[in-house]
């Protein structure tokens, strides 16, 4: 499956699923990703009862992007009908960036340029996130009795960044 949208939005996945004799193996892959470009503006009078003191006055444009990725693989094995081994990993991974550009005017009561400048807001953030699973399921006879030992591990980055 896959898509395409406006505003450079992309994405997939991918799922498979193959069982043979005593193995059962699957994977899935999902990826995403978008871009979303707005634009604004404040146009403000200043008063001071009701007397015009002063503008402000601002434009932005900002840029917004996201990615992520999704990932698993999962291998089961059945050593017979009752007893069943199975491990599992998985990867999740996401970046986000956002550019911000904005130009401001402060005017006095005349309209005149006191101050101006431009601002930039740039973040970026990103994470990843790693996942493994190691299980053991035994069943028995009498309906609703197993026996299942579980081990996990699961370890997490993150980096953020932001630059005023």
């Amino acid at each position: 499956m896959a898509y395409v949208g406006t505003g450079d939005r992309y994405g997939g996945m991918a799922n498979i699923n193959v069982k043979q004799g005593k193995w059962n193996t699957s994977l899935m892959y999902s990826y995403n990703q978008a871009i979303n470009n707005t634009e604004g503006f404040t146009k403000r009078t200043q008063l001071d009862s009701g007397v015009t003191t002063g503008f402000f006055n601002q434009d932005n444009k900002t840029q917004m992007k996201t990615l992520f990725n999704f990932g698993r693989l999962g291998i089961d094995y059945n050593i017979d009908n009752r007893n069943t081994i199975s491990l599992n990993g998985m990867i999740v991974a996401g970046q986000f960036k956002t550019n911000d550009n904005q130009n401001y005017e402060i005017l006095d009561s005349a309209a005149i340029r006191r101050l101006y400048g431009d601002q930039v807001n740039n973040q970026k953030a990103q994470f990843q996130n790693y996942n493994a699973q190691l299980l053991y399921k035994k069943t028995f006879p009498k309906v609703g009795k197993e026996l299942t030992i579980d081990g996990n591990y699961n370890y997490t980055t993150s980096n953020n960044g932001y630059l005023f």
